[in-house]
């Protein structure tokens, strides 16, 4: 690739023309292309810049020896030179052909680098320089060649007018970055009887691809019938996953058949009833407590108590799980004979002291448990 570097200064750009290693000098140097003495003004300076101990050889690995930078006029003084002549050096060492006519690529650079390649702020006259630049840039476009505009982002050159196409970067870093972006990007053909007008209008940032568009589409039924079977299949599974739940049915228990004997002895099939838990059976000792009770005399004095389940049956439910009880209390004369037997719990005998305080558990008490 073609590549032309531009350093600006205030007294007019000046081109690279060339980097030659010079392997046996004690020093590099700068010169320019028609004179071989040195410039004394950036030469020592350039010469720290490119040395065993200066950060572009840090940062680019440059190798060994030394260096003669050829500029096609001279500069006088500054440091913003820095920045255009290291995207040199880079430039040459990715192979590219520094050149000042017919470019693929032009580079415009300002800026000086601190010991560690970042941009050093200062107002660097960029509004002049750009302006000094502008026909030298205008007649490199026009050509045909692409332009890489690199301004340093200290201060910030958004309010130049002339700065609309550049990029403002921080660090030799960065500026690197672009300019290998550009280098590997291709290169746009040569502009052919341009006018002023038309070279003034931007260049489209991407062309459209061949054979593409609706016709393209169209000519290719693989690819439509490959789009609706795609968006079929998004369609059925976004209703998959926003369909209702279904509602849960739950079936109701069979009933339970009587049982029924079969005809005849063994003839025939008798309907078989699942096994079901059986109430608890009355407690034993239940007519035995009531015959007892029953008989008996009750003395002067005292009072026969019971407690009787209320369900009436059983005392499953007073000693399992404490339910309250239908408490009776009869006087001696007053008990009736035979004395139920249906939900009796407890039975005993209270004296007119201990009747309210432990009815049917001073004396005697039964249990089914």
């Amino acid at each position: 690739m073609r590549i032309t570097v531009i350093v600006p200064t205030t007294a007019g750009p000046r081109l690279v023309v060339g980097i030659i290693a010079r392997p046996r000098l004690p020093a590099s140097l700068v010169i320019t292309a028609d004179d071989y003495r040195p410039l004394d003004d950036i030469t020592e300076r350039y010469d720290a810049f490119v040395g065993p101990a200066g950060p572009l050889r840090r940062g680019l690995d440059l190798d060994d020896g030394s260096y003669e930078l050829r500029l096609d006029a001279p500069i006088d003084g500054g440091r913003s030179w820095e920045l255009p002549v290291a995207l040199a050096h880079a430039a040459r060492q990715a192979g590219a052909e520094i050149v000042t006519s017919a470019p693929d690529l032009v580079v415009w650079a300002t800026g000086a680098l601190d010991p560690d390649l970042a941009i050093r702020p200062d107002d660097y006259h960029l509004a002049d320089k750009l302006d000094l630049s502008g026909p030298l840039l205008g007649r490199l476009q026009k050509a045909g060649a692409r332009t890489l505009l690199l301004l340093p982002a200290d201060p910030a050159p958004a309010a130049l007018p002339q700065a609309g196409d550049g990029v403002a970067v921080a660090t030799f870093a960065a500026a690197l970055a672009l300019l290998r972006t550009a280098m590997a990007s291709p290169q746009r053909p040569a502009l052919a009887a341009t006018t002023p007008d038309d070279a003034a209008l931007p260049a489209p940032v991407a062309a459209p691809l061949a054979g593409s568009g609706p016709r393209a589409i169209a000519r290719s039924p693989v690819l439509v019938i490959f789009g609706a079977l795609v968006l079929a299949a998004l369609v059925g599974l976004l209703i998959w996953r926003l369909r209702p739940a279904p509602p849960v049915v739950v079936a109701d228990p069979p009933p339970i058949a009587a049982p029924s004997q079969p005809a005849g002895g063994n003839a025939g099939i008798g309907v078989v009833i699942p096994d079901t838990p059986a109430a608890p059976a009355a407690p034993p000792q239940t007519d035995a407590m009531a015959a007892e009770a029953s008989g008996a005399t009750i003395p002067a004095g005292l009072f026969l108590q019971t407690k009787r389940d209320m369900t009436g049956d059983t005392c499953v439910a007073f000693l399992m799980r404490d339910m309250p009880t239908i408490d009776d209390e009869f006087a001696a004369g007053e008990m009736p004979a035979p004395l139920p037997s249906a939900g009796l719990c407890a039975i005993g005998f209270a004296s007119p002291a201990t009747r309210q305080h432990s009815p049917c558990g001073s004396i005697r008490r039964f249990s089914t448990g």
